[in-house]
Formats: C-alpha cells, sequence, structure tokens
C-alpha cells in the first residue's frame, strides 16, 4: 500500500492472490504479482472462449501425413487441432491445450476430435483413397469407448477435497473412484487409543462427488500403512503399537497385514471389516484378510505383505505347483500364521472361520442397498469410544426397485463393556430398531430423539430404524 490499490476489496483480493501462490509455490510469503495477475486474467478469458468455440465450431481438424524418408510412402497420419480465434486467429494447440486441461474440457474435445476424424475418414474413402489417422484421446474417453465396465481408480495419499479432483465433474468425468485414505490410519489409531473422536471428525467431514463416481475405501492394501497424514504425535503412538520392531516400518508408514497388525485378534477384525462394509464408497479387501493371513517382515521393503495367497495345506500354499525355491516369494511359515494353519481350504471346514464370518457380512451389506447408494450423517455420543452414524437410502422410487430404509451403525473401541447415548434425532422418537443380522428387536428410540445401547468391548451393531422391512441375515 498504496502502490497494490487504494481500494479495500483490491486490497484483500491482492493479498488472497499472494497467500495463494505463496501456498502453491510452498514458501512463507509471496508478493502480489500484477504482471502474472494480467496473464491469469487472459488465461480465464481464453479458457471462456474456448468453451464457446466448441459450441460454435471455431475448432478445425487438420491432417499431417508421416511419410517413410526411405520410400516416400505415406505410412498414417495425425489429426491436428487448430482453433480458428476471432480476434487472435488460427491458433495451435500449445497455445490452449494448457486451458483445455486445466478447465477440464479435455474429454469434451476428445469427442469433438473423434467425430471430425470420422467424418473426415469417410470423406477420403469416399473419394476411393484410403487414409490411416491416429487421434489422441484422454484415457477416460479411451476406457469409455474401448474398455466398457472397467473402472479407473485414482490412488492418491491427500484429503478427500484435494483428491475429488481427479473425479473430474458430471459434464467433463475423470476418474470413476478415488481412494479415501485419512479414515484408514485414524481406524487403527481408535482401535489402540480406544477414542472414535479423530475418526469421528474426519468421517463427518463430508465431499460431493460427481454423479457416477465414488470412493474407495480399505482397511489394508500392498503397500504400507501410510501415516504422511497424520501428526508426529499420532504417528509415534502408531509406531509404538502397530511397529515396535524397525523392520515392521518402511518409508512413513508401517508394512505390515491386516491380521498381524491386530496381533491376530478376532474380535478386532471382526470390528474393523463391519466399519469399512458400512462406510460410504465401495469396499476393497486385500488378498488374504479374509482368512487373517500373515506376514513376513524377513522380506525387504513392501514384499512382507505380498506373499502367495495361501489357498490349501499342500506344497506351496496351493498358489502354484512350482518348486518352492523358485517362488517369487516364499509362503509365509511363521509359528502362528504358517500356511498349513491358515488357508482357504482349513477355513473353509470351519463353520466359525474368519472367512465365513467375512462371506456372510457381505452377503447381508448386499441386501441391504443403503450401505452402497445411502447417505451417511455421523451422529453425537456421550461416549467417546463410541462411533456412531446413520446411513440412509430413499429408495428406488418405483414399486419393485429398493424400498427406503434407514440403518444405524453404532461401534465400541472400547477394550471393556460400555453404555452409550446416542443422538439420533427428535424426528426418530418412538421407532424401534432391529438388529440386521438376527432380526431382534431393540429398544425403541426414546421421546428425546436418543437410543440406548449397551456395547460389548469392541463390538458393533448394524440396526435398522424404522418399521422391519427385512429379513435377517443370520451372520452372527
Amino acid at each position: 500500500y498504496p502502490e497494490d490499490g487504494h481500494q479495500v476489496d483490491a486490497l484483500v483480493y491482492r493479498a488472497e492472490r499472494a497467500l495463494h501462490d505463496a501456498q502453491q509455490c510452498q514458501r512463507e510469503w509471496h508478493f502480489f504479482d500484477e504482471e502474472a495477475e494480467r496473464e491469469l486474467r487472459r488465461l480465464k478469458q481464453l479458457e471462456a472462449e474456448f468453451t464457446v468455440a466448441l459450441r460454435v465450431n471455431q475448432l478445425r481438424l487438420f491432417v499431417q501425413p508421416i511419410v517413410d524418408g526411405r520410400t516416400g510412402r505415406l505410412q498414417l497420419s495425425e489429426a491436428l487441432i487448430r482453433w480458428q480465434h476471432p480476434e487472435h486467429g488460427l491458433m495451435g494447440s500449445a497455445d490452449f491445450m494448457a486451458i483445455v486441461e486445466s478447465a477440464r474440457l479435455d474429454v469434451a474435445l476428445g469427442r469433438w476430435v473423434l467425430k471430425e476424424s470420422i467424418a473426415t475418414l469417410m470423406r477420403v474413402h469416399e473419394s476411393g483413397h484410403e487414409l490411416h489417422l491416429s487421434v489422441n484421446v484422454t484415457v477416460r474417453h479411451m476406457m469409455d469407448t474401448e474398455y466398457p465396465g472397467r473402472v479407473m481408480i485414482a490412488e492418491a495419499n491427500q484429503w478427500p477435497s484435494e483428491v475429488v479432483e481427479y473425479m473430474g465433474t458430471n459434464e467433463e468425468p475423470e476418474c470413476h473412484m478415488a481412494f479415501d485414505f485419512p479414515a484408514m490410519p485414524r481406524i487403527f489409531y481408535s482401535l489402540r487409543s480406544q477414542s472414535a473422536q479423530e475418526l469421528t471428525r474426519v468421517l463427518a467431514e463430508t465431499t460431493e462427488v460427481p454423479d457416477g463416481a465414488g470412493w474407495g475405501v480399505f482397511l489394508r492394501n500392498h503397500d504400507e500403512l501410510t501415516l504422511e497424514m497424520v501428526s508426529e504425535e499420532y504417528r509415534q503412538a502408531m509406531y509404538g503399537w502397530y511397529a515396535y520392531d524397525p523392520r515392521m516400518r518402511v518409508n512413513v508408514g508401517i508394512r505390515r497385514r491386516l491380521a498381524t497388525l491386530l496381533d491376530n485378534s478376532r474380535a478386532e477384525l471382526e470390528l474393523a471389516h463391519a466399519l469399512l462394509f458400512s462406510l460410504p464408497g465401495s469396499p476393497f479387501l486385500y488378498y488374504g484378510d479374509e482368512i487373517g493371513m500373515g506376514d513376513n517382515i524377513w522380506l525387504p521393503d513392501r514384499d512382507a505383505s505380498r506373499t502367495p495367497m495361501q489357498w490349501t495345506p499342500d506344497r506351496n500354499a496351493g498358489f502354484s505347483t512350482a518348486d518352492p525355491g523358485k517362488l517369487f516369494l516364499p509362503v509365509v511359515q511363521s509359528l502362528v500364521y504358517n500356511y498349513t494353519l491358515v488357508n482357504v481350504e482349513s477355513q473353509l471346514a470351519q463353520s466359525r472361520s474368519l472367512l465365513h464370518w467375512v462371506r456372510n457380512v457381505i452377503h447381508v451389506r448386499k441386501q441391504h442397498p443403503t450401505f452402497g447408494l445411502g447417505s451417511m450423517r455421523v451422529l453425537r455420543t456421550d461416549h467417546e469410544s463410541v462411533l456412531a452414524f446413520v446411513r440412509e437410502y430413499e429408495g428406488s422410487g418405483s414399486q419393485f426397485g429398493d424400498a427406503p430404509e434407514r440403518v444405524l451403525c453404532v461401534f465400541s473401541f472400547a477394550h471393556n463393556p460400555v453404555a452409550v447415548n446416542i443422538e439420533i434425532g427428535e424426528e426418530f422418537a418412538g421407532q424401534p430398531l432391529y438388529d440386521l443380522f438376527g432380526g431382534a428387536e431393540f429398544p425403541r428410540v426414546a421421546e428425546d430423539g436418543t437410543a440406548t445401547l449397551t456395547m460389548g468391548s469392541q463390538g458393533f451393531f448394524w440396526l435398522h430404524l424404522g418399521e422391519a422391512r427385512f429379513q435377517g441375515g443370520g451372520a452372527r
């Protein structure tokens, strides 16, 4: 001041621009740049004009031949895009492709290029000539055209508000799904700290996604349990609980499987899976976690949790008939998780095995579309160890489709039984509660809109909220 302006609005705007630039450059300070601001306004103007150009057919398609220098024969041709700008004349792709990508117009541009390329090929062929034309399109456009039914997933260890950018928009879709990273380490933190407060805070932060896109939720995957998105104090606590041996750590995370992380606790394995299956999005199961497979921390890097799947107690755990020494990674032979004890065949033979439990819970989940299609509302409780939320689905709206449904999901991370009051809402006063697994009726919601439940140590409930319209799955 006063070089950057005299009006309050102008000064505030320019201060915000300087702050944004400082954050982008990861610096503690940054001066407002008038020249950069003029360039930004120019690009914004071009972005608006390009949107119009797509609609009023200002784009031009040119064919660039690619000739064999030795024979002089035409090998193929490449489609080139030019913009016939009303003021700037014919503009090359280098002048506007950055605008196309930042404005997420690449899918729309790809459709235009394909349409014009096909029309060009038809005209050439009708004239009695042959032409091979190569066209550059977006990955999403190629997937939708050539690989229908496939899913493109973004794996970005960032907050949902940032990751959602990879999904694009309703008009210009990109990735079908993206992994939800922040919730995962906080589930494990809650299991040991017996506090659901941080997990509740993260789950309560909702991020709108484009139609046809969704989140991928998981407990473990082929990489380490990343701790990049937690504080240093949080990280050291997780190391102390789950990676007391330095060999269990890699990068900024823990290279262990689910069962070994939870010390093979059946109660914690059930609680973690039940929470996973009730969260919004599509649950991802890492192979072997459904039978409680172990890991091998003596293997280097991430190979500790990438050992062969344990199908049977036979040679190489039924994974391969090759010489055991020829396997890329050896099968797990530890005392607790030995492949002769932990394998699919043995668990199929036990009606109370973890594998059967997981399969039954998945079966119950599939009976209730609210888990896959419904919204989530996190509820207040009077116990710090208890997480509660309602999954609500309006139904398909047709006579023979899915009926509306509300499911109350409650999870206790306490290591001892607790009683908890859950604030559901006064509009639900007097509503009945039914267990989804066995159909048992629970005490109704009180007149003040609260429900009182007694939870076992590290236990959970999936309760239908309202008059019963279902049959119990019998998973527990």
